[in-house]
């Protein structure tokens, strides 16, 4: 179950359901990253070297997402924390109900600090809002040339 850090109050409680029950299955197939030529333009990549510890990093990046929550336009949804695998994952509605994801891998670093290899990618054309959203990205969404690469950089 995500965890909601604030609601869109321009769209009703109908296409935020939707949302939030195409989301995981959009996230998870992620046809905005199948074709090889159009990828780049749809994800954004950074490495990051911390002075704390794998552990201790996981929470401060829970914590800071539930913070920027508050000042921003978009709704930000924490997905998955896994601190067996030192793994977060967070949903990014726009004021449209697209989604973009955000993944950070943490792993312990020399000197007792930590390098956190964090990713953000859209997830497809089509707003998760729509119904079949999924299906209709998966089928022919892939194709469609759009970029989103500052968004994604923005992200992180």
């Amino acid at each position: 179950r995500g965890y909601p850090v604030r609601y869109c109050v321009a769209f009703s409680e109908m296409a935020w359901c939707l949302s939030s029950c195409q989301a995981p299955l959009q996230a998870c197939l992620r046809p905005a990253m199948w074709c090889l030529g159009m990828r780049n333009c749809h994800k954004s990549d950074e490495v990051w070297h911390l002075s704390c510890t794998s552990e201790e990093a996981v929470d401060k990046l829970v914590e800071a997402i539930n913070k920027a929550g508050e000042n921003t336009d978009q709704e930000y949804v924490i997905h998955k924390v896994d601190k067996s695998r030192l793994f977060v994952q967070m949903y990014s509605y726009t004021r449209s109900q697209w989604l973009d994801v955000v993944e950070v891998h943490f792993q312990p670093d020399k000197d007792n600090g930590t390098r956190a290899t964090a990713r953000s990618f859209s997830s497809g054309v089509i707003p998760v809002c729509c119904p079949l959203a999924p299906i209709f990205n998966s089928v022919w969404g892939h194709y469609v040339h759009y970029s989103c690469l500052v968004g994604n950089r923005l992200l992180l």
